[in-house]
């Protein structure tokens, strides 16, 4: 198990640790230790990581996982970390954490989504804003109604978190109380000229249809997702179990994708009257520059809501395309086989599990030696 972090002086460190079964079927972690780099290119680790296991005294063709985050350097499929040893070693099998994975399907929907990125970015200054200063905190909190939620700042890592922020905000005392603290301070005397600027911008944001619909349509999809995390984090899941989950999950969003635009349009209207928030428009799309225009005409859509509808419809999609790309891989097919067959499915055959471990390796390991029928009679007999 491996990951990357920087130190104290802000050079960079590779973190290594083993996981070892022995013969009683008992697990053990140890940690390595941290080992400098000058770089975090896959292979500089591929190095470091070779040279450990062989100054340890162990062989990499005893290597079956291996488990890291979700970058490119190490998790790639082409170039990455895990596709170089498994070029030495096949059957060291890449796992990635699933709660992890689900929190990559989040930044994918936040980061890959210009207008939702923009979005994202503004509400965590708002946010910041508010709770950096304890002048500013204080003169919110009197704003505040007695049973209101504090509002929470984003989880600098775990986008699977930030949820629970927006959430705090869309109540419905908090987003009034923050319009009108962004006015009060905009206007107060003892505000200087940068502050005062900055709240004047955030109250026009809270105050815009685009900014409310979208907080309501982020916090009705992503409901969703803050519960499969929980679930996904238990410690007695099974893989099958998590498949599932996350199946359940995907077919709940994508029926929601089908019938929920309709009830998130009437709930974000109802902005217009509690908050003062401004008429929906149709969004004015900017003048492409003439280097970069291809001469193709932008669409202008009819009605306020075709906009709005088609934005929905993108952010529910990239949700949907990134479950099944970031669920669908190798390991978790090839470990569901597995798990299936150990508990007795009979669609699942042996021959799947031998004969991924008994293939004899570039590195001139020894094979496994599964027995198919030996295997499937003492998983019979368990």
């Amino acid at each position: 198990m491996i990951d990357e972090t920087s130190d104290i002086k802000r050079l960079e460190q590779v973190s290594i640790c083993f996981r070892s079964v022995a013969e009683d079927l008992t697990l053990n972690e140890y940690f390595i230790g941290f080992y400098d780099t000058k770089d975090t290119k896959a292979e500089t680790l591929f190095e470091i990581v070779t040279d450990v296991i062989e100054e340890s005294g162990l062989s990499i063709a005893n290597l079956r996982g291996q488990c890291y985050d979700g970058a490119s350097n190490v998790s790639g499929k082409i170039t990455g970390l895990q596709t170089r040893i498994r070029e030495v070693e096949p059957r060291a099998l890449h796992v990635h954490c699933l709660a992890h994975s689900l929190n990559l399907v989040v930044q994918d929907s936040m980061e890959d989504i210009i207008l939702i990125k923009n979005f994202i970015g503004i509400i965590k200054d708002l946010l910041n804003f508010i709770r950096d200063s304890p002048k500013r905190l204080g003169r919110f909190h009197d704003l505040q109604s007695e049973k209101s939620p504090d509002l929470t700042p984003f989880c600098p890592t775990r986008w699977t978190m930030r949820i629970s922020s927006l959430k705090r905000l869309y109540h419905d005392a908090n987003y009034q109380s923050v319009i009108d603290f962004m006015l009060l301070t905009s206007n107060a005397r003892d505000t200087d000229a940068i502050t005062s600027s900055k709240a004047k911008g955030f109250s026009k944001h809270l105050q815009t249809f685009e900014t409310y619909f979208l907080l309501t349509t982020m916090i009705n999809i992503f409901e969703a997702i803050e519960l499969l995390n929980t679930q996904l984090q238990k410690s007695q899941l099974c893989l099958n179990e998590s498949n599932k989950l996350v199946e359940i999950s995907t077919k709940n969003l994508e029926t929601q994708r089908d019938q929920k635009f309709e009830v998130i349009w009437k709930e974000a209207n109802k902005g217009i009257a509690k908050f003062n928030v401004e008429e929906p428009s149709v969004r004015r799309e900017r003048k492409t520059p003439r280097r970069f225009d291809s001469s193709s005409e932008a669409h202008i859509f009819d009605t306020p809501e075709d906009n709005y509808r088609k934005i929905y419809f993108e952010v529910y999609d990239k949700v949907l395309m990134s479950l099944n790309t970031r669920f669908e891989t190798e390991t978790i097919n090839l470990l569901s086989k597995f798990e299936n067959f150990l508990i007795g499915k009979n669609n699942i055959n042996v021959l799947d599990i031998t004969n991924f471990y008994n293939t004899q390796k570039k590195n001139e390991s020894k094979e496994d030696n599964f027995d198919a029928q030996l295997l499937t009679n003492q998983r019979d007999f368990f």
